[in-house]
């Protein structure tokens, strides 16, 4: 499970917490709100960590440039 948190959103601070016990991933997207919280908007070294995410949990790749 990926979850995607805006840097300015109050519902960040309830969002939930990952642990290495689990196979997910939390990204807080700084500057951002709930409505704003994009993948285009990560900042570009956590456009990557997300993409390598997304290849380890289902063997896709994805191009985020496609996005913008």
């Amino acid at each position: 499970m990926i979850y995607i948190y805006g840097g300015l959103d109050t519902w960040t601070s309830a969002g939930i917490i990952v642990s290495d016990k689990v196979n997910s991933k939390r990204f807080v997207v700084p500057g951002a709100s709930h409505s704003t919280a994009t993948i285009k908007k990560m900042p570009l070294t956590m456009q990557q960590e997300f993409t390598d995410k997304v290849k380890q949990l289902t063997g896709l790749d994805i191009n985020v440039s496609a996005l913008k």
